[in-house]
């Protein structure tokens, strides 16, 4: 049920996310919202600058609180943005600009709680030898969200406007907040009587009071080795531009396929989240099935996998522009293969921080998440800036993620290790 509800739970985030993109590209034809390529790019990025602000505290404070506790408050708060979304669309011109940067900003804040308390549910709740395919899987609902959204929503504001797309993500917040509100048990780390995490996934007994246990283990916390570690900077750096990427073509998706004459109210406008739906789940079955059927090791694994997923999507983005002059169904395939290449990679560099600091891994995650979070909010305005100046030019809009893309991938052939690097000390461990 907890892994079921997670990716409920990134299903309808992502539903949000896209919602917001597709309105904002309907409205500024028919409301005067934005209209303005640089301007909608700084109201997308509003969104990032308040995930980048919450989500290394959630990382911190969601196994205290419990991630499912966290989470039933993360889904019912984000009611409040959406809601101003709404009430944004009926506002006078001069102000709407601010007050939707401001909702965009709110919701960011919000959805970054939420995220790292998955992660905090799963590593409660899942046993350490089903957790990559319970992570897959979790993390899958966010693209299979946006296909959904990218196909039910623009039928819904042709039909009934903007204030029922957002009526719509509202409900669904509701929903599954409550659902998590009554799911029984919090997920609460320290509620855990089971293993600690360390070498090999396994440890002592969790006994101690949460005070004494959160006190232990920020002594145990190897700041200045993870900080001055290749390693963990390979990873941050893969989630910059696995992001920075991901995050472009969810925003500007909208704009890209209106742009190519592609029907936003079709099913080609699902066709790339589906793509990253299918082989998000297939490399995480092909990395398990390597390793136990094939023999590879951890590090060949993550590596290969990075490198293929990192390389086709540089390749089809750099056919974007001439795909699209072939028509709709040559735009929608490129978009697919590039955000499909794109989710193979995570089978590399998503998982890889449970190789390397499995005692560590939220803290780890939740740096790379922020690095992926400043991607964001750099693409998504950059790209603004770029279709402005170069009047709507995509292939310079994505020469500069094939150049992070290629850049990432090599750095983690070159850094990435498959080991635990910052193991806790047997003393440490022992009083925990």
């Amino acid at each position: 049920m907890q892994v079921s509800l997670c990716f409920g739970t990134a299903l309808v985030l992502y539903v949000e996310r896209v919602a917001f993109a597709l309105v904002l590209t309907q409205d500024a034809h028919t409301h005067g919202l934005a209209a303005d390529q640089r301007t909608k790019g700084s109201v997308l990025s509003a969104f990032f600058y308040g995930y980048a602000l919450t989500q290394i505290p959630a990382g911190w404070a969601a196994p205290l609180v419990g991630g499912a506790s966290a989470l039933a408050a993360g889904c019912l708060a984000s009611v409040v943005p959406t809601a101003l979304c709404a009430v944004a669309t009926g506002r006078a011109s001069g102000g709407k600009v601010g007050f939707l940067w401001t909702a965009r900003f709110l919701a960011g804040c919000v959805q970054g709680v939420c995220f790292p308390s998955i992660h905090t549910v799963l590593a409660a709740n899942v046993p350490v030898a089903k957790r990559a395919g319970a992570a897959s899987y979790s993390t899958s609902g966010m693209y299979l969200g946006s296909a959904l959204g990218m196909l039910l929503l623009p039928s819904l504001w042709r039909r009934s406007g903007s204030t029922a797309c957002y009526a719509a993500v509202a409900a669904l917040c509701v929903a599954t907040g409550v659902a998590w509100a009554t799911a029984g048990d919090d997920g609460s780390l320290f509620d855990k009587q089971g293993p600690l995490p360390g070498p090999g996934g396994g440890g002592t007994a969790d006994k101690a009071f949460p005070g004494r246990r959160i006190q232990l283990m920020g002594k145990g916390t190897p700041w200045r080795a993870m900080l001055s570690s290749a390693a963990v900077w390979t990873v941050v750096a893969s989630n910059f531009a696995f992001h920075y990427t991901f995050f472009v073509i969810l925003n500007w998706l909208p704009t890209y396929y209106t742009a190519q004459g592609v029907d936003l109210g079709t099913a080609a406008g699902t066709v790339p989240y589906l793509a990253m739906f299918a082989l998000c789940n297939v490399g995480g079955w092909a990395s398990e099935w390597l390793m136990s059927a094939s023999g590879w090791s951890v590090l060949a694994v993550r590596k290969v996998m990075n490198t293929v997923g990192f390389a086709v999507c540089s390749a089809s983005l750099l056919a974007v522009s001439s795909a699209g002059r072939t028509g709709a169904a040559g735009a929608a395939a490129v978009v697919a293969c590039a955000a499909g290449g794109a989710a193979l990679s995570r089978a590399g560099f998503a998982v890889n921080h449970l190789d390397i600091a499995p005692a560590h891994a939220g803290l780890v995650l939740s740096i790379a998440n922020t690095a992926g979070t400043l991607a964001g909010a750099i693409g998504v305005t950059a790209t603004g800036w770029v279709l402005h100046t170069t009047g709507g030019d995509w292939d310079a809009v994505f020469a500069l993620p094939i150049a992070i893309n290629t850049a990432a991938a090599c750095l983690f052939v070159l850094f990435a290790k498959g080991h635990d690097l910052f193991p806790l000390s047997s003393s440490l461990r022992d009083d925990l």
